[in-house]
């Protein structure tokens, strides 16, 4: 299942209606092209890329992602990890999510979705219930460019909370079924809030092929390796010109590989599954804990279209300007600030030319929530030397 454009209204933290779309909005020249097409005349990003100071939105906007994809899958509300945006939603109170996807018979759904903060009267337990849903359905012949995609102004609801849907938990979607048909093996992963223990699970069980591009320094490392001296099983982790140690318990590989190390290593195998199946992939911060050139490695994975042969598309956040000229194309990038609520824009309505150097652009402060560093340094400067 491919998720088109996602649109959110009624969340406090954000200054006008959240809206983001999948799909490519410039012209496309197909000639070597990171992107994916879907149907004639409609392609889809191989990667999103949000960009902002510190609290500008990054982490919550990407966290509603995940949580709409979520939803759609199925899985109960209860269960999501929540974003932190929705912390601020009182009990009563609503938002409505307006959701686009495509299956694998290319047929084009849009889910309408009114989540309510409720207080469960037995257990006095405050959750998200759906209080409404609708879902819509256009076969592709329908859809003959990007400017009719997302119309459906003479379709009518082929399923609502009504019916099939009163067997359904209150908390669990009504697309789930139509997930499970039209999914076929893609994949939806993200690093938004891995534990330290799930990290380390993870990392355990990485391709070593992965890790020894992401740690060449590691001559090995094997799990259920038994001590010839004392007979336990346990780690067996050898460096390059160093003895090898043997550790009796996993979480004692932190003394020896940083949490950086790890979710580099994590994220390039998470990548590797879904450059596999297709689907997606959602990283909070890429460039915060990897070395900028293996960064640049990863977007360049998911824009190569001979290893990205089945759509798959990358998420990320960042805070790293320069990242931005790995992005051929403005509609991939958007940009937050925070001014009275969070904003979020494409940068395809603020820029239309794709050949500038989108580094320079952001650093330029000519667009909005990009001051220079410059005059936030000077700043600085004339505070620290107002207290001297």
């Amino acid at each position: 299942m491919r998720l088109l454009k996602l649109r959110i209204e009624g969340l406090k933290a954000y200054k006008t209606p959240l809206e983001l779309e999948f799909v490519a909005r410039q012209r496309v020249v197909k000639e070597n092209s990171p992107l994916y097409e879907l149907l004639p005349r409609v392609y889809q990003n191989s990667t999103l890329m949000f960009i902002g100071d510190n609290t500008s939105g990054k982490s919550p906007t990407i966290e509603m992602i995940s949580f709409a994809m979520r939803m759609l899958e199925g899985m109960p509300l209860s269960l999501i990890k929540n974003a932190m945006v929705l912390d601020n939603v009182g009990v009563g109170e609503r938002f409505h999510l307006e959701t686009y996807f495509m299956g694998r018979s290319e047929r084009l759904y849009k889910l309408l979705t009114t989540i309510r903060k409720d207080v469960a009267f037995f257990e006095e337990e405050i959750k998200f219930i759906i209080e409404y849903e609708a879902l819509y359905e256009k076969e592709p012949s329908k859809i003959r460019s990007r400017k009719n995609l997302f119309t459906f102004e003479e379709e009518d609801p082929v399923l609502t909370r009504k019916g099939k849907a009163e067997e359904l938990p209150l908390d669990v979607s009504i697309a789930k079924d139509i997930y499970k048909e039209e999914t076929c093996g893609m994949l939806h992963l993200d690093l938004i809030r891995l534990s330290e223990e799930e990290l380390l699970q993870k990392f355990l069980s990485v391709d070593k092929t992965l890790l020894k591009f992401t740690a060449p320094q590691i001559e090995k490392i094997s799990l259920d390796a038994v001590d010839e001296v004392r007979g336990v099983k346990g780690i067996h982790l050898k460096f390059y010109d160093l003895d090898p140690f043997f550790l009796k318990e996993e979480k004692e590989l932190r003394r020896y590989i940083s949490p950086g190390l790890m979710r580099t290593t994590v994220l390039l195998h998470m990548a590797s599954q879904v450059l596999k199946h297709g689907g997606y992939l959602l990283v909070d911060g890429l460039g915060r804990e990897m070395s900028r050139d293996k960064a640049i490695a990863l977007l360049r994975l998911f824009g190569n279209p001979e290893v990205n042969r089945k759509g798959a598309c990358l998420l990320a956040t960042t805070l790293d300007p320069d990242l931005l000229d790995e992005m051929e194309r403005n509609d991939g990038i958007y940009l937050l600030h925070y001014e009275a609520g969070i904003e979020v824009k494409n940068l395809a309505e603020l820029l239309m030319r794709n050949d500038l150097k989108k580094s320079d652009i952001y650093r330029s402060g000519t667009l909005p929530g990009t001051a220079p560093l410059e005059s936030q340094f000077n700043e600085l400067l004339n505070h620290l030397k107002s207290q001297m």
